[in-house]
């Protein structure tokens, strides 16, 4: 009797577990960073591969979004922003949201500078007024939010997929350094939260934010099961 309530308590808490990953991951953010490809600067480089990110954000199920951040703990100042992709985002439907920032469709010069791909869709701190530093992400509050609907019958899985195994690409021209130079970086930080392993072809599996909690209270049944089986024994 008891080892069957046991095997219940468990099952339940188990379908409880799948039930609560598989109703917030929809709406978990993937945060990745950048890596230097031109390196005209060690300095700068490391400095735009600390401070810039991206989030990628399912919305609403019918489209995705880009949210480039900056830390902004040292000058810096994201200009450029370019994606590639195959066949997963619609980028007809290209939606531009500036927070602090000004950029505009369209891009010149139309790939990343120094980048290894080239550019289907690409977007550009607005020259004028204030030029581009100045209307690119370049304080710590600044934002710019580039969304996709998906294209065919794509899904959030297919997108983190694709920017994991490099199916989808994203670089970002960054200036405004103290140094006056200027450096070019691509998307990385591909890694699992849960195994820490980091490269190409990782698949990304969120973990809501709330799950540490569930298995807090999964382990406190566990152990309270435990404690009624010696009390019986």
């Amino acid at each position: 009797m008891i080892n069957l309530k046991i095997k219940t308590l468990v099952g339940a808490a188990a379908f409880a577990a799948t039930a609560f990953i598989g109703g917030t991951a929809s709406a978990a953010v993937f945060t990745y960073g950048f890596d230097g490809v031109t390196n005209n600067s060690v300095l700068d480089t490391s400095i735009a591969e600390s401070q810039a990110s991206v989030e990628v954000e399912d919305q609403g199920g019918t489209a995705v979004s880009f949210k480039f951040l900056n830390t902004a703990v040292l000058p810096m100042s994201i200009v450029q922003i370019y994606f590639a992709d195959g066949s997963l985002l619609d980028f007809a439907s290209a939606v531009i949201t500036n927070s602090g920032t000004a950029f505009s469709p369209g891009s010149s010069p139309p790939n990343l500078p120094g980048g290894t791909f080239s550019a289907d869709y690409a977007t550009d701190a607005d020259s004028n007024p204030g030029g581009k530093v100045n209307n690119g992400v370049k304080d710590a509050g600044d934002s710019v939010t580039v969304t996709f609907n998906y294209a065919g019958s794509s899904m959030i899985a297919d997108v983190i997929k694709g920017l994991n195994d490099g199916t989808i690409d994203v670089g970002i021209h960054v200036q405004g350094f103290a140094s006056g130079g200027s450096e070019s970086l691509e998307i990385t930080g591909r890694c699992d939260p849960i195994t820490e392993i980091c490269g190409p072809g990782v698949n990304v599996i969120p973990v809501p934010a709330g799950f540490p909690l569930l298995l807090t209270a999964l382990a406190g049944v566990g152990i309270l099961s435990r404690r009624k089986l010696r009390k019986t024994a």
